[in-house]
């Protein structure tokens, strides 16, 4: 895989990451799948535990998940539950899934006498629906009928965001309601998003937006908040258009400007961009935009 692709793999990873660490959006959407919308998990339940768990192979080796936490009531462990993101279809996902509650059962021999119980969850955003098996039975195959009763099947649990059902999204509390309305219906020309909800986690809501789309949410939020506006998914949607619609004149301007500096100063690309006071996120397009009018 290209460094470029890997680099921007890396960060839409962080920004799903960032938005499921919220602990209201993670109990909110555990409830709104497995309780059908009742508050059992309540945000201030769920301790944060690190991600990141190390076995052992011959060597030491560590294993990193998107986000794990555990559920108590009062001084009292209930489970584990864990939450994976996938942009893709992955064939393998059920056997990571098994290997990352297997390390985290290893992990409470080492704690103590307590057990509990693992539940991991993999909440897809592809356009592709999933056709890959969700259990051990199914992916294995045929296994032996005289066989079959000794192994253990595994269910993955899924959550198809993209073909969500709209009972479970109207169940939704939390600001991954408006990403889950956004990612069903953003394409769609009659689509009105949601002026009334406001958004609690406007960065972290701004920055998954952005990775998903390609357009800069991140700076619609700054700029926002910098006017005392309420952000809602309609006013971000309509503060990001208008920014896009200024930098694409901005980069057309300023790349006319870099090439005249190019010409006659005979300046690095670097000064020039210091020089002329370019925004970071602006760079490279108005690199691009040079080279074509070059």
């Amino acid at each position: 895989m290209p460094k470029q692709q890997k680099k921007q793999r890396k960060q839409k990873d962080l920004a799903e990451k960032k938005l499921l660490d919220c602990n209201d959006v993670f109990a909110d959407i555990i409830n709104a799948v497995v309780f059908q919308g009742k508050p059992v998990i309540r945000p201030e339940d769920l301790r944060e535990v690190h991600p990141v768990s190390a076995y052992s192979e011959g060597d030491f080796r560590q294993l990193e998940r998107d986000i794990v936490k555990r559920w108590v009531k009062g001084k009292t462990t209930l489970c584990f539950l864990g939450a994976e993101n996938q942009n893709e279809i992955d064939p393998d996902m059920l056997f990571r899934n098994i290997g990352y509650d297997g390390v985290t059962y290893r992990e409470e021999l080492n704690r103590g006498k307590e057990r509990y119980p693992v539940i991991t969850f993999v909440l897809y955003y592809g356009d592709k629906p999933w056709n890959k098996p969700l259990t051990l039975y199914e992916t294995l195959g045929n296994i032996p009928e005289e066989l079959k009763h000794y192994v253990n099947d595994y269910q993955m649990n899924l959550i198809d965001v993209k073909r969500m059902d709209k009972e479970t999204i109207q169940r939704l509390q939390s600001d991954f309601r408006v990403i889950t309305e956004y990612i069903q219906n953003g394409n769609r020309r009659d689509y009105q998003p949601d002026d009334t909800r406001r958004i609690v986690h406007a960065e972290e809501v701004g920055a998954f937006m952005s990775e998903y789309t390609g357009i800069n949410y991140s700076s619609a939020v700054q700029s926002l908040r910098k006017r005392r506006k309420k952000i809602t998914m309609k006013s971000l949607l309509s503060e990001a258009e208008k920014k896009e619609i200024l930098d694409e004149a901005t980069v057309k301007t300023s790349a006319a400007y870099v090439l005249n500096l190019m010409k006659k100063k005979h300046m690095s690309i670097e000064d020039i961009f210091e020089t002329l006071e370019i925004p970071t996120e602006l760079q490279e397009a108005v690199l691009e935009e040079v080279r074509r009018l070059s």
